[in-house]
């Protein structure tokens, strides 16, 4: 066990192959733990979360086990999103270059959240995401009917980045960094920036001895 409590640590994973991924946690700019598994399933999290000291805010992009193994082995840490990680979600279903004109304003408003930097930024984020929503609530709703019968969302892919948006902004998570308590402790990062790097060494390591 690590006895030490980090006011914020950073965990991803990142995989070497399709049956091995290296699960890396960080704290203070160093490496606090590993551990490598065949996949990010919440198991896998919770063999390197069980050795450290449940910190104040643990930082993620929320895939892989990650929320869940979190949820049991630290149930009172606090949960950052990677806003990155959220904007690229958004930006898969909606495309880098809509043709769409609610696609294009879906692509403003998930460019613009990594930006967000303040309480003022957040509340006006939550505003320009609500008016994109009623903008073309009608356009989401249109759907397309089929030979056999079956009908479905005619724009079944902003509606799944409606669907995720939504379940992000029920959760919570995307501006824990804004909290003033946790600000007071230590300054909460609102990405996973910070792991990237020693993700990116690994990669070099394994371009030169493949």
């Amino acid at each position: 066990l690590v006895d030490e409590v980090h006011h914020v640590v950073h965990v991803d994973g990142i995989h070497l192959h399709r049956d091995a991924v290296v699960l890396i946690a960080v704290a203070g700019g160093h490496v606090i733990g590993w551990h490598v598994a065949k996949s990010e399933k919440a198991a896998a999290w919770q063999c390197l979360m069980a050795r450290i000291a449940p910190p104040d805010v643990l930082v993620c992009d929320g895939g892989g086990g990650v929320l869940k193994a979190a949820k049991a082995t630290w149930p009172d840490t606090r949960i950052q999103r990677c806003l990155f990680h959220v904007q690229a979600n958004i930006l898969e279903p909606a495309g880098r270059r809509p043709r769409l004109e609610a696609g294009r304003q879906l692509r403003r408003v998930a460019l613009s959240l990594p930006r967000v930097g303040d309480a003022g930024g957040a509340a006006e984020w939550l505003v320009s995401y609500n008016r994109w929503e009623q903008d073309f609530a009608s356009f989401l709703d249109e759907k397309s009917e089929y030979a056999d019968g079956s009908v479905n969302d005619m724009h079944q892919r902003l509606v799944k980045a409606r669907r995720m948006i939504r379940r992000r902004i029920r959760e919570g998570q995307l501006f824990t960094f804004l909290d003033e308590g946790l600000a007071s402790v230590g300054p909460v990062p609102s990405t996973n920036n910070l792991i990237e790097s020693w993700n990116a060494r690994l990669r070099d390591m394994l371009r030169r001895h493949r």
